[in-house]
């Protein structure tokens, strides 16, 4: 399947996404932004909006390897990378 991690990878990601710093964020405050950021977009639901969201209210770019991630935040005004994992990994 093109776009498929191999098992290798997958255990790569793991690794690295083990290794970071988690810190929670409050649910509330993301789901009011989720709930703007879907209206203004035109989103049926608010997963994708959950993700601009964050990183909207703290500033940052969505990183995200995502396609309709991405491109939900297309016009927007907000900034996004489109990163694949294949790319992703290499940094790491």
């Amino acid at each position: 399947m093109a776009g498929a991690l191999t098992a290798d990878e997958a255990e790569d990601a793991r690794a690295v996404f083990a290794s970071l710093p988690v810190h929670r964020e409050d649910v509330t405050e993301i789901a009011d932004e989720a709930w703007r950021v879907a209206e203004e977009l035109g989103l049926a639901k608010t997963y994708d909006a959950e993700f601009l969201a964050l990183a909207r209210l703290r500033g940052a770019p969505l990183v995200t390897a995502d396609v309709s991630c991405a491109a939900a935040q297309t016009g927007s005004g907000s900034s996004w990378i489109r990163l694949s994992w294949r790319n992703w990994l290499s940094l790491s």
